[in-house]
């Protein structure tokens, strides 16, 4: 009974840094595709605007 009432409060005491460290490793998941994806479509000769369009229609980017 003892372990889990300190489970619990271990849990309201470090879940909020554990789903900030969650939140932080998929933004960066998420910059990293990104950054692999343009980088891919640069290596491949894929025109400036072509580049734009198939970021803002896949990834969500706008054109600003």
């Amino acid at each position: 009974m003892g372990g889990k009432i300190v489970a619990g409060l271990a849990l309201k005491l470090y879940g909020e840094s554990i789903n900030q460290s969650g939140e932080a490793a998929f933004s960066d998941a998420i910059e990293i595709g990104i950054t692999n994806t343009v980088v891919s479509l640069y290596d491949t000769d894929v025109d400036d605007e072509e580049i734009i369009h198939v970021s803002n229609k896949y990834w969500g980017i706008n054109r600003e």
